[in-house]
């Protein structure tokens, strides 16, 4: 895809429509805020003990990335939703230099997203050790 064709499709995603961010709120956003308080309830005090319960960790951890690249996230692809589309331009500072800033350089979500990465998301030699 050439350059053009990506700032038009990144001008056409940050230009959403009102509805269109309400929506995105509400089915999306919200699927994410609700699938992780469910496999929360779901996730066992200790050391899973079976599928199912590795399952709702699992769940639980991809949501949590979901979330933290959300609002602390760069944009990696150009569909990329995240927190600061849905703010004002001077909510958008401020949110980068106090927010985002503050916690996207903390060393334990850092390595969080690293192992989640590793463990969880993608099939990788690490998982061996």
């Amino acid at each position: 895809m050439n350059k053009c064709k990506n700032q038009e499709i990144a001008e056409k995603i940050v230009a959403l429509a009102p509805d269109e961010k309400e929506i995105f709120l509400e089915k999306h956003f919200g699927y994410e805020i609700e699938m992780l308080h469910h496999a929360f309830k779901k996730c066992p005090n200790g050391k899973a003990k079976d599928n199912n319960e590795n399952m709702a960790i699992e769940c639980f951890l991809l949501h949590a990335r979901n979330l933290q690249d959300f609002f602390l996230g760069q944009k990696n692809k150009l569909d990329d939703a995240l927190a600061i589309h849905f703010m004002e331009e001077s909510e958008q500072t401020n949110w980068n230099s106090r927010v985002k800033q503050k916690y996207s350089e903390k060393d334990e979500l850092k390595e969080l997203n690293y192992k989640i990465g590793k463990h969880l998301v993608h099939l990788t030699y690490t998982n061996l050790r």
